[in-house]
């Protein structure tokens, strides 16, 4: 599911002085909510309407809120809960509108997919290279990024450790592989939101 993430435009209608005019709630993530990551949520309103963004208070339970320089921009940052709910509401003066309501799911970061160089597992090695790195696919459009703290390699029955992104120490066990045969790596990997994952992956030399 995932992979199948697109940019989502809530549109939400509602009248003022006898006519319709639109406001949109955009939040690209399939109404999910990820701890520990900036959620980027904007209020996009018709270049027709007779209100700016400035007329849109956005409120949010179970999660911080805080605005961002682009206009109707919010970074939203959700808690321990698993569902958070974002709210507009239109100021008329001192006074607030209830206008739209959305119901989030709250969930951790999905995990990382390893890359040997340029190389996604799953996918014919790239055994010139020495570095390891922890990344999301480019069909996922989370801008998270992982830190490799520590990696564990196995090919034709030997395994070599290391520390960092750095594939250096197994530069032995690379050289010694025959081509076709297949390595897998484990790795310990650390993303924004502090949670150590464990993730492995394989390559075909």
């Amino acid at each position: 599911m995932i992979n199948k993430l697109l940019l989502l435009g809530l549109s939400l209608f509602f009248s003022f002085t006898g006519y319709t005019q639109l406001v949109s709630l955009e939040q690209p993530e399939l109404m999910v909510l990820y701890r520990g990551y900036p959620n980027r949520v904007f209020v996009n309103i018709s270049e027709d309407a007779d209100v700016s963004v400035n007329d849109i208070e956005v409120q949010c339970a179970n999660c911080a809120i805080s605005k961002v320089n682009k206009p109707g921009g919010y970074i939203v940052k959700p808690g321990a809960g698993k569902i958070a709910y974002i709210t507009l509401y239109q100021k008329e003066g001192e006074s607030l509108t209830e206008i739209y309501k959305a119901e989030y799911r709250v969930s951790n970061l999905p995990d990382p997919i390893l890359y040997w160089g340029g190389s996604k597992s799953g996918t014919k090695a790239a055994p010139s290279s020495r570095v390891l790195l922890a990344k999301y696919t480019p069909e996922i459009p989370l801008k998270a990024n992982f830190i490799v703290t520590k990696w564990t390699m196995t090919a034709n029955g030997e395994s070599i450790s290391g520390e960092g992104s750095s594939l250096a120490p197994a530069g032995t066990i690379i050289s010694k592989a025959e081509p076709g045969s297949l390595v897998a790596i484990t790795a310990i990997v650390v993303g924004p939101d502090g949670i150590a994952r464990q993730v492995g992956g394989a390559w075909e030399l």
